[in-house]
């Protein structure tokens, strides 16, 4: 990131923390380093920079100020992760609703100790037909226990479990109700094994994840 405060004459350039690396895994190796690919970049009225990136895996969104990019401060990325949130107050039960008057969405959230404003205890998604389409369970804007999505017709599509070590597992199903497949995650990337099946039910794929990559 580069500021100038005297129109171009001189700038102030800090590194963007928190990248990660392209998405197409040969670019990546032959880079060497992380990047934010194609990317675009607003202000809003209240002086937060919105950066959105595209080429990375996962996508991703930045929000900073000014007074950031002229800081000396540097973080890990493990610190920018980090949630120093340890308790919650004044939740309270929120709703959105379609223009039909239906409900959309049901929420609770509060403010933590740290400021923010953060989801905590369970949200639920409605399609218009009043089927669930996603239901998941937050504490402290983090979320636990599990996470579910359904089709419009009552079907199950996917669900994450989240475990208290920080790992997740990641399974999805077909149409038939059989799985389709199920994968464990970390830091947002496959870390453990992957298991693939066919509509009959059997195991058509089998592999190692070790950060990212499939472990030779």
């Amino acid at each position: 990131m580069a500021l100038s405060e005297d129109e171009g004459k001189t700038w102030h350039i800090k590194e963007l923390t928190g990248a990660q690396r392209h998405e197409n895994q040969k670019v990546s190796e032959a880079m060497k380093g992380s990047t934010i690919g194609y990317s675009a970049a607003r202000q809003a009225q209240n002086g937060i920079i919105h950066l959105i990136t595209t080429m990375n895996q996962p996508c991703l969104h930045f929000e900073m100020n000014e007074a950031w990019i002229m800081s000396e401060n540097e973080k890990s990325d493990a610190e920018l992760m980090k949630s120093y949130a340890t308790s919650i107050s004044n939740v309270r039960d929120y709703e959105e609703k379609y223009p039909s008057g239906k409900t959309r969405i049901k929420w609770s959230a509060g403010v933590a100790d740290d400021g923010r404003g953060l989801l905590h205890g369970q949200e639920v998604w409605y399609y218009e037909n009043a089927q669930k389409q996603r239901e998941a369970t937050y504490k402290l804007g983090q979320k636990i226990l599990s996470e579910t999505y359904w089709s419009e017709d009552g079907k199950k599509i996917w669900e994450w479990q989240y475990n208290e070590d920080g790992s997740s597992i990641w399974s999805q199903w077909r149409l038939n109700g059989k799985k389709k497949a199920e994968s464990v995650w970390r830091d947002f990337k496959c870390h453990g094994p992957a298991i693939f099946w066919d509509k009959d039910g059997n195991i058509i794929s089998q592999v190692e994840f070790f950060h990212g990559k499939i472990k030779r």
